[in-house]
């Protein structure tokens, strides 16, 4: 597939057509916030962030500041005025976005209407919510007047959950819940960002460790409310993520640590669970100094690095693939917000295969942060005198001290440490000694100048685009016969994976395997594709990721079933993933959509602040999802005619999400609304029912089934039935609804994807009351837990279409569901990244 290259519309205005008119970005700002409804064309939304983040133009960025709060100002307090077109919760996320990420550096005048901003919080009106307006007040007073960090105000924010009418004021969107109790969702995602930067620095990073520590003692000694359960998540997640990043304070830290978060450990999933793992973490750090640190980069380690040659320098990185929609213009918009380029082009032009591990580069310096101690100084300076060889020696011997120390009591481990790390340290000064008296030249490319923590930065990642059409490719009978094939729908996405598995071969290691990061970034149907690859590549070769791990994330470029369900349960995931990309308009000004175009080449000019976001957002996503959601995947195999010999299906379907037979699928059709490949809920087909074009004539099915209990275990009598091959009586059906994901309004019991069973819904035709045969039980009992489903037409002239997680396949005259297993009988998964365990 050829990619479309971005161009610039040329009824938009260039920087320097708007010089030459006059305009200003303060023009922009009116556009934006007044006629436009908060919507900028894709190259005014770079022109004006491109200016008011120039280092020579602070007095652009001051000026849109005072003019953003003045404007909410007046929003917010004038109650005959007309509530603007956007929500006037994105306004002061902008306000607040713009104070941490852009270099503002405040005049008087700045200063004097945050300052005299906090006296209108009482004026406030009542007919609109916003959530987090006192403490951006706040934030922003200690940051642009009184030159504070705002770290308390900060670490609170990251925690506190703000109510579920938030999520529907930016979203529209009710996640799908079956008690339909409070949505947690939080409102600042950029918050977690702008602390992981500001923890580069010690003293910055020290004190969030102690707040952090007296927020879970106030967890600790309140009652365990649900937002306080969500509140203690992300305060765990952020002493997770801390602990992997930089080494833990020294003292009683790792003591304090572990007696605070202890007592969760008794709490019930998933909160035990993340508590747990911080709680090793802490204990590790006790024995062992650093190994947080080094497993993490050993993680980052697993992806193999590749080179990218461009003109005279090389650069390397490390890649995740995202899969897109080439045809839809909102995943066009995040794709340009986050700087992706073609996979294709970095796979098959001068790129290559680099290595896989720690470089040594990165292992000199991690040598140097854990040997080197204020009590046993050595001097940093001399790594430059080391070799590649001397490195891999000392820091393997770095390595083994830690991994001793782990299985020794901790008093042993403190002087097992000393003992050994001073022999490192003393060999470390004599190599260099030795190697600078023979003039042996280093061979290891560092830079310059040491960090003051001796830290290394963690690998560059290259954001990579497959872009994938809406379309599939059936393969005849003739062809699965003549190839050897199988009967799957053929997407092209699956031959690049396949590309990128045998690049990457050369460093297969089956006890420590490589990783392919991919990340789903669309709707219902991109995740049916993905799912449809994966499927067939595991079912093609007997061992086709041996040494390889194929890893999986959901990104939400758009909405999706999975992604509603995900975000209700890790509310992570919602706060820094789902609302920013699910939202209308989560910061105005918002980017209008537009005819989809994409990067082929890696963008030259630096990111929106909004772009750095999300693309550092999704690589905390990438690194930090510890955890997975274990979909399990079936299949509805279609037979396009009935015979006595049954024999092979025509076509086999992956189902992850969920699919309609009957009146519903029948509606989506006529109308197309799984056109953008969302799937369509019942509310979207309702209008369709009352088109008086619409007709549905109820299908006539011979139906088999097997339905089981909540622990799985299938009905004898159901099984004995289908066994014995009888023939039933048919049954018009009016809808069939099968469930694997839970979804708003469905009519079916709410499933847990992570159970090897569906659930369904069938619903008779009314106007078969009296039907007697074996199934008769559906006219008052619709909803069955089900892991295997035959359902054949009765009548000749009649078929019937399957809507498969948005996509429409059919016509078939039969079509049989059950669970896909791989070659040696398991039930196959799909397992997708997550933050925190998912816990129905």
């Amino acid at each position: 597939m050829t990619s479309m290259v971005s161009t610039r519309n040329p009824g938009m205005l260039s920087q320097k057509a708007m010089k030459t008119m006059g305009l200003s970005v303060q023009d922009l700002f009116d556009t934006f916030i007044g006629a436009r409804g908060g919507m900028l064309s894709r190259h005014e939304y770079d022109i004006f962030f491109r200016e008011i983040t120039s280092t020579e133009n602070n007095r652009e960025a001051v000026l849109i500041m005072r003019l953003f709060i003045k404007t909410f100002v007046e929003i917010s307090t004038d109650l005959g005025r007309k509530l603007p077109d956007y929500p006037l919760q994105s306004l002061l996320n902008s306000i607040l976005f713009l104070g941490l990420f852009v270099d503002i550096r405040p005049d008087t005048l700045l200063k004097k209407v945050v300052m005299n901003w906090s006296s209108h919080i009482e004026a406030f009106r009542k007919d609109a919510y916003v959530a987090g307006y006192p403490e951006v007040v706040s934030i922003l007073t200690a940051k642009l007047c009184e030159d504070k960090d705002a770290l308390d105000g900060l670490v609170s924010n990251v925690h506190i959950m703000h109510s579920r009418e938030v999520f529907k004021i930016l979203t529209q969107e009710v996640v799908p819940t079956l008690h339909r109790q409070d949505f947690p969702s939080q409102s600042f995602p950029f918050v977690y960002t702008y602390l992981l930067q500001q923890c580069k620095e010690k003293n910055a990073r020290l004190r969030v460790f102690d707040i952090v520590l007296a927020q879970l003692q106030a967890i600790r000694s309140q009652p365990s409310s649900m937002e306080q359960q969500h509140s203690l998540l992300a305060l765990l997640h952020l002493l997770r993520s801390m602990l992997s990043y930089w080494r833990a304070p020294t003292g009683p830290f790792l003591q304090t640590a572990i007696d605070r978060v202890s007592p969760f450990f008794s709490w019930p999933t998933p909160y035990s669970l993340v508590a747990r793992r911080v709680l090793l973490m802490l204990k590790q750090e006790m024995l062992a100094p650093g190994n947080t640190v080094l497993e993490r980069f050993a993680a980052e380690s697993r992806v193999p690095e590749t080179s990218s040659v461009k003109l005279t320098q090389v650069q390397r990185s490390r890649p995740i693939f995202y899969v897109i929609d080439s045809v839809c213009s909102l995943s066009s918009n995040f794709a340009h917000l986050v700087g992706l380029y073609s996979a294709d082009l970095y796979i098959d032009g001068e790129n290559k295969v680099f290595a896989s591990g720690l470089s040594t580069e990165v292992q000199a310096l991690l040598l140097l942060n854990i040997i080197h101690s204020p009590s046993a100084p050595i001097d940093p300076n001399d790594v430059y005198k080391l070799t590649e060889e001397d490195v891999i020696l000392l820091f393997g011997q770095t390595v083994n001290i830690l991994q001793e120390s782990l299985d020794i009591s901790p008093e042993d481990a403190v002087s097992h440490r000393e003992r050994n790390f001073a022999l490192i340290r003393a060999q470390f000064t004599k190599i260099a000694r030795s190697n600078e008296a023979k003039r042996i030249a280093s061979d290891l490319s560092l830079p310059p100048v040491l960090a003051a923590n001796l830290m290394p930065s963690l690998p560059e990642i290259a954001h990579l685009h497959w872009l994938v059409a809406r379309d599939y490719m059936f393969p005849t009978p003739e062809v699965i016969q003549q190839l050897g094939c199988t009967p799957f729908p053929k997407t092209p996405l699956l031959d690049r994976v396949e590309k990128v598995l045998r690049l990457y071969e050369a460093f297969a290691d089956s006890q420590d395997p490589v990783e392919v990061r991919v990340c789903i970034a669309g709707s219902d149907s991109i995740i049916h594709q993905v799912a449809t690859a994966y499927v067939e590549l595991m079912q093609r070769q007997s061992e086709p990721l041996k040494g390889i791990a194929l890893r999986f994330f959901l990104v939400p470029f758009r909405n999706s079933i999975l992604a509603s369900y995900i975000a209700r349960y890790d509310s992570w995931y919602n706060r820094q993933l789902y609302v920013p990309m699910v939202s209308r308009q989560f910061l105005v000004p918002t980017m209008s959509e537009e005819e989809p175009t994409f990067n082929e080449l890696k963008p030259e000019e630096p990111l929106s602040p909004f772009g750095a976001l999300l693309q550092s957002n999704v690589e905390s996503y990438v690194r930090e999802a510890e955890y997975s959601l274990q979909i399990k995947l079936f299949q509805i195999e279609g037979w396009r005619r009935v015979t006595v010999e049954e024999g092979a299906p025509d076509l086999i379907i992956p189902l992850v999400e969920r699919a309609e037979i009957g009146r519903v699928a029948t509606a989506m059709l006529f109308k197309n609304l799984g056109r953008e490949g969302v799937m369509a809920t019942l509310r979207d087909v309702k209008e369709v029912f009352r088109d008086k074009d619409f007709n549905y004539v109820p299908l006539e099915l011979n139906l088999q089934m097997t339905r089981v209990d909540l622990a799985g275990q299938p009905c004898v009598d159901d099984v004995q039935r289908r066994q014995s091959m009888a023939a039933e009586e048919s049954i018009p059906f009016d809808r069939i609804s099968i469930s694997n994901i839970p979804s708003a309004d469905d009519p079916a019991f709410p499933p847990n994807p992570k159970d090897p069973w569906l659930e369904v819904f069938a619903k008779v035709s009314e106007h078969k009351a009296k039907l007697k045969n074996r199934y008769a039980f559906l006219i008052q009992e619709p909803l069955q837990h089900v892991n295997y489903m035959k359902l054949t037409t009765a009548r000749e002239d009649q078929s019937f279409r399957v809507v498969v997680d948005g996509e429409c396949f059919g016509p078939f005259k039969q079509v049989r569901i059950r669970k896909i297993e791989d070659r040696e009988q398991r039930h196959m998964s799909l397992n997708i990244g997550t933050f925190f365990p998912i816990q129905p």
